[in-house]
This record gives C-alpha cells, sequence and structure tokens, in this order.
C-alpha cells in the first residue's frame, strides 16, 4: 500500500517525530552508522540540534548507539520501536471508544428519562377517562378541546366543564360534524354554549384533544374501529406547542356553532321555530339526514323546508341561504 507523504507526516507528528527529526532518522537508515557530527554536516543542521534530535530518538527506540562508540548511531527497525507506539495508541482508541459508549447509553437513559417526564401513557378506557377528570378538575384559566367520538364521557354529561365555566374559566371547543350528526348531539353540544362556551364546527377532526392552561395536554390515541388504545398525557414541550398551533390552526378553520335566534331578524320573512332550527343546523355544516335526526323528523321534511326556505330568501344555494340567514340574523354563534 502506497502512503501519501501528508498522512505518514500525520501519523509521525502524533508520535512528536518533526521533520527534522525523519530527516535525521532517515539519514541513519541510509547508512550502517554515522556521528552526530556527520549527520550534521550532511544534513545542514547545527551540530547542538543534532544531538539533541539524536538523543530524542534513542529515547523513542528509533536510533542506538553502535557498540564500543559513543557519538556513532544506527537505525534501529521502525517496527520494533513504533510496534508499541502504535499499540499504545490502539488501547487508547479502546478506552476513548468505551468512554464514548458509556456516554451515549447515559445520554439515552437521561433523555429516555427526561422524555418520561414530558410524556405520560395512559392505558385503558377507564384509566383515560379518570385522567381526563383529573386533569379538567386542575384547570384555573382556559380549557380546549377538540371532540369527536368515541367518548370516554357521554357528549352532554360533562358537569365538570359546566361547573368550570360557571367558575369563569374560559373554554373553546371544536367539534366533529359527526358529534352533531348524532342523535342528541347539537342538544347535548347547546347545553355547553347556552352555559358560556365557545364553540365551533368542522367537517373532520383529525383527533381528539383536551387542553388545561395551556401546560398540559391529554391526546387520545384512537385505533381502527373506534377503540382507544390509550393516551398520552404531555406536559410543555415542544409537542404541547405543536398541539398548541394545531388547535389555533382548526379553531381558524372552524365555523361559529351557530343557535337559532328568539325572534326573526328585522326585515326577514317569518320562519318558524323549526325553520330557524334547520338553519342553525345546516350552518353548522350537518346533512339532511343529520337534521332529520336532530329534529326526530323524516329526511324529506327537511328538504323540502330548506327547499321552502332557499325560495322565501331568493337563495340559489344551501350555503347562499346559510350566509343570508346569517347575516339577517337568524342564526348566530
Amino acid at each position: 500500500m502506497t502512503l501519501d507523504l501528508e498522512s505518514m507526516q500525520n501519523f509521525l507528528d502524533t508520535i512528536g517525530m518533526g521533520a527534522v527529526e525523519e530527516a535525521v532518522y532517515r539519514r541513519l537508515m541510509a547508512s550502517a552508522s554515522c556521528s552526530g557530527t556527520e549527520v550534521a554536516r550532511d544534513l545542514g543542521v547545527p551540530i547542538r540540534e543534532t544531538r539533541a534530535v539524536l538523543r530524542w530518538l534513542e529515547s523513542k527506540g528509533l536510533v542506538v548507539r553502535t557498540a564500543g562508540t559513543r557519538d556513532r548511531y544506527a537505525a534501529a527497525p521502525p517496527d520494533t520501536a513504533l510496534g508499541p507506539v502504535i499499540a499504545g495508541q490502539e488501547e487508547q482508541l479502546r478506552l476513548a471508544r468505551d468512554v464514548l459508549a458509556t456516554l451515549t447509553s447515559d445520554y439515552q437513559a437521561a433523555r429516555a428519562q427526561l422524555a418520561a417526564q414530558l410524556v405520560e401513557v395512559v392505558t385503558g378506557e377507564v384509566a383515560i377517562g379518570q385522567r381526563f377528570q383529573q386533569l379538567q378538575s386542575e384547570a384555573s384559566s382556559e380549557l380546549l378541546f377538540l371532540v369527536k367520538p368515541p367518548f370516554v364521557v357521554d357528549n352532554g354529561d360533562n358537569e365538570a366543564e359546566l361547573e368550570l365555566l360557571a367558575r369563569g374559566v374560559v373554554v373553546r371547543s371544536i367539534y366533529d360534524s359527526e358529534v352533531l350528526d348524532r342523535p342528541g348531539g347539537m342538544a347535548g353540544v347547546r347545553r355547553y354554549v347556552d352555559a358560556g362556551e365557545q364553540a365551533r364546527v368542522v367537517p373532520r377532526l383529525p383527533a381528539k384533544l383536551c387542553v388545561v392552561d395551556r401546560s398540559v395536554a391529554l391526546l387520545p390515541l384512537v385505533v381502527d374501529g373506534g377503540r382507544q388504545a390509550g393516551a398520552l398525557a404531555v406536559r410543555a414541550s415542544e409537542l404541547l406547542d405543536t398541539l398548541l398551533a394545531l388547535f389555533s390552526t382548526l379553531w381558524g378553520m372552524g365555523a361559529p356553532l351557530p343557535a337559532a335566534t328568539p325572534s326573526d331578524g328585522a326585515g326577514s320573512p317569518a320562519v318558524t321555530r323549526d325553520e330557524r332550527e334547520i338553519l342553525a343546523l345546516m350552518y353548522a355544516g350537518l346533512t339532511d339526514y343529520g337534521i332529520a335526526r336532530q329534529l326526530d323528523a323524516s329526511q324529506r321534511t327537511v328538504q323540502r323546508h330548506v327547499r321552502a326556505l332557499m325560495d322565501r330568501f331568493d337563495a340559489s344555494s344551501r350555503f347562499q341561504l346559510g350566509a343570508i340567514a346569517r347575516e339577517r340574523g337568524l342564526i348566530v354563534g
């Protein structure tokens, strides 16, 4: 194998052999023996420096004095002299690798311990429900919810939220439209809205979530079939920041959950109580089937009411009808 000069010099530097030391050693390699004076003359190096280099090479076992002389030297075989040096370096490298492995193991253990402090894994629906109730009860200023089935607490039966609202805790909830499509879904949600909850609805939520005072979040993990396999309780970290950013984005995308007004908007054609309810549910994004389930009516009856409302308000689409109803104060939210 051919070794380039730079690599060779780098190795020699590691054992303290500089350019002068190498030149002196190579000069001795070229002859059976040389005196210090001859080496100094041939290399053009001062005699005092040459003798200092020879003493250093001798201490490293690279040169030996010839028998019966004081100032004649011969080069020793490099493998005999440098073999122990290389072996020592290999031992140091082995020790360095052992130290690196130990430090890496300690680092990973420390990071795992830190992660355990930031993220708690909760398993089992009973345990998830208990953890949810515990965290919710600790809220002092704000609760944020992403709400979608399945539920560990039946929608509309979260008495703890009503108590928190009564104490002045701000509650903001984003509902998956599937919640409103369920029997009694809108009535359950309106119970919280009437108590002061701020609510919005989106067609589909990516996950369920509860954030307490922006300091801890409960993130249920739902697997195929709607089964809750577990939940993560996440404390202050980049993950919690990401969950808060997700909530903020969805809130901006969501439609305010409307409520039917008790009286018709000024200057609007008269509408009945059922029609106001239909307008509110339609604006919230429910399908005709979902609206029919909420009103305990047939889907055909709902479609007939929607068509009559579109004609009455001269609306060319359901979307335009909802916009007109909102603009005229027939639905608020």
